[in-house]
């Protein structure tokens, strides 16, 4: 069997077009619980459990990234791990291709590109054809009017600045199609230019057409949309990366922008995808990354640090865990959970923090462990913390806790963390 690939960019001068959000709308109380430290549980030098206190707060929820499905979202997945580190991507593949940038930030998935790719491929496949252009007897689009790559895109809302495509036909899986891309030039550039932001991908099957299987892959940028973005998964076979069947979904992604809630945020999709949009957010500004579990039951997700680094973390239920810090650029570029710093990872001995709020004060409770001594602190801006206790609580192997009394009338915003050390 033969395959095929093919690529297509345009990039116009002059055009520029607006993104436009539908509301959607949700309020909560957010908790912190513990997180791992690198330092040891008996050390004599602290580590902390941070948690997160937050008054109700009304968000938009993005919802113009759509619901990629686990195909669509592994293309995305390897495309943004290549995009972060092409020299590693290289090794990996045992290319030494110099045509891609060093680092770009990781692309957003968008709904307009999806349903633009998963049309066309549809098409490809039902009218046993391969080409950029819109093919005569399109279920979807007129030939005339909406020859090119870019006017489907258009025709489903997209607005954008700067446009690609990429197509492959008869390879057998997500993984094959995106290394296919990454050993042709054309593709390569396309799916690692920084200045594209944003992605859609489509895949369909006809078993009695000359290729059977058919992908595209749509990129863009629109106007000076930028995202967070990433997607939420646990690795599940420890084969170090993202696999159809791992994504998480419902967890909600939030931001604390200079220690105050962002009027974004977003719910990982079914297959683990999210975006958060950024542009509102002023430069220099201090950005917080917040993942919160609202199910009833603990989640366990796989973060990336770095290309080929993971860190793996446990969120209870109804609790929440600061993914790291970032610094918002001035420039429009996207940022993912490589390019966060000021994390933390899990220890599993350490206790789970619970929260209730009782007529404005905040009780904090924990179980101890004999031998240890426990400083409650709090912080409104996370960099100056003060001890609430006059000194250290003992363990004593039951639950211990502490009252902050009228929390939520005096901080609009608050922090608490333990300082755990060992009894000399």
């Amino acid at each position: 069997m033969e395959w095929r690939s093919h690529s297509s960019t345009r990039i116009p001068d002059g055009f520029s077009g607006k993104f436009s959000h539908e509301p959607r709308t949700s309020s909560s109380i957010m908790l912190l619980p513990s997180t791992r430290s690198n330092i040891p549980l008996f050390t004599l030098l602290p580590f902390f459990i941070p948690v997160c206190l937050l008054p109700l707060h009304a968000q938009t929820e993005y919802i113009f990234d759509g619901s990629p499905t686990p195909l669509e979202e592994e293309i995305r997945w390897l495309s943004n791990r290549a995009r972060f580190d092409t020299a590693a991507e290289n090794a990996l593949r045992g290319t030494s291709y110099d045509n891609v940038p060093a680092t770009a930030g990781p692309l957003a998935p968008h709904r307009s590109l999806a349903a633009a790719a998963r049309n066309h491929s549809q098409d490809m496949a039902t009218l046993n054809v391969v080409q950029h252009q819109t093919i005569p007897g399109s279920a979807f689009y007129n030939h005339i009017t909406h020859p090119g790559p870019e006017h489907r895109m258009s025709a489903e809302g997209y607005a954008w600045n700067a446009v690609a495509e990429n197509l492959s036909a008869g390879r057998p899986s997500a993984e094959a199609a995106y290394t296919a891309w990454w050993n042709s030039s054309g593709h390569r550039v396309n799916l690692t230019r920084a200045t594209l932001r944003e992605i859609g991908c489509g895949h369909a099957f006809n078993a009695s057409s000359t290729y059977g299987r058919y992908y595209t892959m749509k990129l863009g940028n629109s106007g000076n949309t930028h995202f967070f973005t990433g997607t939420l998964f646990l690795d599940s076979n420890n084969n170090g990366k993202y696999d159809q069947g791992e994504g998480l979904p419902a967890l909600e992604v939030t931001l604390l922008v200079d220690d105050s809630p962002f009027e974004h945020f977003d719910r990982s999709s079914a297959a683990g995808a999210f975006a958060i949009p950024l542009q509102s957010i002023s430069p220099n500004a201090s950005v917080a990354v917040v993942i919160r579990n609202p199910s009833p039951a603990s989640v366990s997700l796989t973060i990336p640090r770095t290309y080929h680094d993971h860190t793996t973390i446990e969120i209870p239920a109804g609790g929440t865990w600061i993914a790291g810090t970032f610094v918002k650029a001035a420039a429009a570029e996207n940022i993912g959970f490589r390019n966060l710093v000021g994390w933390t990872e899990q220890e599993d001995d350490l206790p789970t923090l619970t929260l209730r709020i009782e007529t404005g004060d905040a009780v904090v409770t924990w179980l101890s462990r004999a031998g240890l001594s426990y400083m409650p602190q709090y912080s409104t801006d996370l960099l100056q913390w003060d001890d609430l206790a006059d000194e250290p609580l003992p363990g004593t192997g039951a639950e211990l806790s502490w009252t902050h009394q009228d929390a939520l009338v005096e901080e609009p915003v608050g922090f608490y963390r333990l300082v755990i050390t060992g009894n000399d």
